[in-house]
């Protein structure tokens, strides 16, 4: 498709090499908890938002800090429009 899929062992090297870059994480939004092993990881929010679009239907953003729990961030793909985008993130998801 044109972007890089990041593993879980790159991603580590990802926060590693940049730990003040914040990582996202994007999973089907009917997913009611954060699964770090079915997830599909996104290295920018532009990223995570072309992949839930590549899904086709309703995803959940995840937040993912190098130290702590995930922080559902945004819906993306599907029907979700830009004006609930952007009340998850004024908000929150």
């Amino acid at each position: 498709m044109g972007w890089p899929l990041v593993t879980a062992s790159g991603l580590q090297w990802l926060q590693f090499k940049r730990p003040h870059l914040m990582t996202f994480a994007v999973q089907p939004a009917y997913w009611s908890n954060f699964d770090q092993h079915g997830c599909w990881w996104a290295t920018s929010l532009n990223h995570a938002q072309r992949i839930a679009e590549f899904w086709g239907e309703e995803c959940m953003i995840w937040q993912v800090p190098v130290k702590g729990a995930a922080i559902r961030w945004m819906r993306a793909g599907g029907k979700v429009d830009q004006v609930d985008q952007i009340a998850d993130l004024v908000l929150g998801a």
